[in-house]
């Protein structure tokens, strides 16, 4: 259905963006959450001080501190302006594809085998940058705008760089984008590539450093394969360092299972939806069942990416919208439309896998 003059006034103003209601819901909840922490510190100070019998207090103390700490971490999250997402998953299951598709653009490394060796946030391009259109990169240590062009001398695990530091998985390279080229970056969204999942299996730095303050995690798994216990022990460590977050599953590479396996691509689309209603509702507990069609999406990045950057160059606009990856952006702006909900929740509106218009206008680039 098409937009009203009202409707498409009130996107082009941004007064209706849910990802900018969300950051005035921050701001409140947030407040919120600072007596919060007050509060606990006061109870946790009171336990210690001996006024009772010690021997009574050891699990109550305990229990004090790790609400606590969930607390702490979810006034970090909640003092950031901007929705923080963060993408996860197996090596070569797809992260850097698939948000490559939604910047209509081959920026990030990507490609077979170990590719990505480091973090990379990407943001809009600050205003008055002086960068004009052009998107660049800062690297750790450095305040110099570098080409992005050269992002693979530093990013990509077969670099000779690459190849020298094996600590480069732990770093971040901040990625500016124009705006006009990711509509999703201009309403306040920062997007966090990662390495893979079994590169490191120190994922407590990984979520301490860079993901203890994410707004959204999405899970990006391969379609041909199933949800591995590292990605699932990932996801109940945020569990516990944070409280309900919000997680969305991508299945990558559905072209392969339906290209390969056209007679059976029906029941493990089955399989795998049922499997993830499992770890959604009853391991992670953080959505009600029903909901998991708003919570997971089967796409094929490789496929998108190619027919956006076509498109992007055959007719110089955001070409190539619809289809699933519309759909989890329209999702995630209904997370922050019901940031007044809190965190954790149903969310989302979107089938997995129609074409659905993105909660900011259909048609503008992701």
């Amino acid at each position: 259905m098409a937009a009203s003059p009202d409707e498409a006034t009130a996107h082009a103003n941004g007064s209706n963006s849910p990802l900018k209601l969300f950051r005035h819901g921050k701001q409140e909840i947030g407040s919120i959450f600072g007596r919060l922490r007050k509060t606990m510190e006061q109870v946790s100070e009171y336990l210690a001080s001996g006024v009772l019998e010690e021997s009574d207090l050891i699990p109550e103390q305990k229990e004090v501190n790790l609400f606590a700490a969930q607390v702490t971490g979810i006034e970090s999250v909640l003092a950031r302006d901007n929705m923080k997402v963060v993408f996860v998953g197996h090596t070569s299951n797809g992260k850097s594809t698939v948000i490559n598709s939604m910047l209509h653009a081959r920026a990030l490394p990507s490609g077979y085998g170990h590719t990505t060796n480091c973090f990379c946030c990407l943001q809009a391009s600050e205003p008055g940058s002086g960068g004009g259109d052009q998107p660049y990169m800062r690297v750790p240590g450095s305040a110099e705008k570098r080409d992005l062009a050269t992002i693979k001398e530093v990013a990509h695990a077969m670099s000779e760089e690459g190849r020298k530091n094996t600590q480069q998985h732990q770093q971040i390279i901040h990625v500016h984008w124009p705006v006009d080229k990711c509509r999703l970056l201009g309403e306040d969204v920062v997007m966090l590539d990662s390495p893979g999942m079994d590169v490191s299996v120190d994922h407590n730095s990984w979520i301490d450093n860079h993901c203890r303050d994410a707004d959204v995690f999405v899970l990006v798994a391969n379609g041909e394969s199933i949800i591995h216990l590292s990605e699932k022990n990932f996801f109940h460590t945020v569990n516990e360092k944070l409280s309900k977050p919000n997680v969305f599953i991508l299945i990558n590479k559905w072209d392969h299972v339906e290209e390969s396996e056209p007679e059976m691509a029906a029941a493990v689309r089955r399989q795998h939806l049922e499997r993830a209603e499992a770890f959604l509702t009853q391991e992670l507990a953080v959505i009600d069942r029903g909901t998991v069609d708003r919570r997971v999406f089967f796409v094929s990045a490789k496929e998108a990416l190619a027919r956006r950057v076509n498109a992007t160059t055959t007719t110089g606009g955001g070409g190539g919208g619809g289809g699933p990856l519309h759909g989890l952006a329209a999702a995630v702006g209904a997370v922050g439309g019901r940031a007044g909900d809190g965190r954790g929740g149903g969310g989302g509106s979107s089938s997995s896998g129609g074409d659905t218009p993105m909660a900011w206008g259909k048609g503008a680039p992701l």
